[in-house]
């Protein structure tokens, strides 16, 4: 966009407020990142990024074996919170303040998430007749909690 004239020279957020003057940002963060970071690293050693079977994800098939390691939930962890600081210095600078969500509460309630997603785009929806049908499911599961405490106790003894 910035090779068409009239947005040359714009950066940060002039430039997609000016494309998009009625843009609403909506920004989605983990309130437990130790439990995003454990996530992440069993994602990146297990290559299952999404459970659409209904399966835990320790019922899935996986292309290795994944592994505890403090040092690379310990780095991902780092990043998580920097990539998340990063993005709130981003709001701040461009003067927009989104509309936050948890994964936390849209896990817990995705119809009441997408409503407010609705409401602050000005959209009114009526009630569903029934719940839609979730193709999806937490991957959590016994590992996932043993490596979070895991984490935590190697944390509490550095």
């Amino acid at each position: 966009m910035r090779g068409i004239p009239r947005f040359a020279g714009m950066g940060d957020g002039s430039l997609l407020n000016a494309a998009f003057p009625e843009l609403t940002y909506v920004f989605v963060s983990r309130s437990d990142k130790v439990r995003q970071a454990v996530s992440l690293w069993r994602a990146l050693q297990t290559w299952v990024w999404r459970n659409a079977s209904g399966a835990l994800a320790s019922e899935q098939p996986t292309q290795r074996d994944a592994v505890y390691s403090f040092d690379a939930i310990d780095h991902l962890l780092g990043q998580l919170r920097r990539h998340e600081d990063a993005w709130r210095g981003y709001f701040f600078r461009i003067g927009r303040r989104p509309l936050q969500l948890y994964y936390e509460e849209i896990a817990g309630d995705p119809d009441a998430a997408v409503a407010r997603v609705l409401a602050e785009i000005g959209v009114s929806a009526e009630p569903a007749a029934a719940p839609a049908q979730r193709s999806m499911s937490r991957q959590s599961d016994e590992i996932s909690e043993s490596w979070v405490q895991s984490y935590l106790e190697d944390v509490s003894r550095r």
